[in-house]
């Protein structure tokens, strides 16, 4: 008779962390510019054009990010989070003949209406009982555009980050 022994590990453990989920892009759509113009929108989907055509298929959307704090294996006692979101230069979108620079960023979060690169944002996410605890948001921007000939389906990344500043 063998007699197998084995020896339960140690279980690992899952260190809290936080994430950023772009979720959607700054989404411009597809529109015709005959020489320059802007598009608008809001962190609320509303769009307001100057100069440009909107497309057959043009659906404009506001960026989406999802950001929070995984506690890992922390248990489930209430804690407090107070984090930052730093929004980084949105980058300028060539397509074709079409070329557009992205300013005027906008959020639906509360003290942050209005974003320039660098700034920062504080969040604070009370009463967290679950493993993970976070918030989403939009972001919408103006697109300035020239086109030397045609139309374009315009979208562009916003580049977010996060740090926690305390776990209580």
């Amino acid at each position: 008779m063998i007699a197998a022994i084995t020896m339960a590990s140690p279980a690992l453990a899952d260190v809290p962390s936080t994430y950023v989920i772009p979720d959607r892009d700054l989404d411009f759509g597809v529109m015709a510019v005959f020489g320059s113009g802007n598009r608008t929108i809001t962190p609320f989907g509303g769009v307001t054009d100057s100069g440009i055509m909107p497309a057959s298929g043009d659906n404009p959307t506001p960026a989406h990010f999802s950001v929070g704090y995984d506690r890992g294996n922390e248990g489930n006692k209430s804690i407090d989070v107070i984090f930052l979101v730093t929004f980084g230069v949105v980058p300028p979108v060539t397509q074709g003949g079409v070329t557009g620079i992205v300013s005027n960023l906008t959020s639906d979060l509360p003290g942050a209406l209005t974003i320039t690169a660098g700034h920062t944002v504080q969040i604070s996410i009370n009463n967290c009982r679950v493993r993970q605890c976070g918030v989403s948001f939009n972001v919408g921007g103006r697109l300035d555009v020239t086109s030397l000939y045609g139309g374009a389906d315009l979208s562009t990344p916003v580049p977010v980050s996060v740090t926690v500043v305390s776990v209580i």
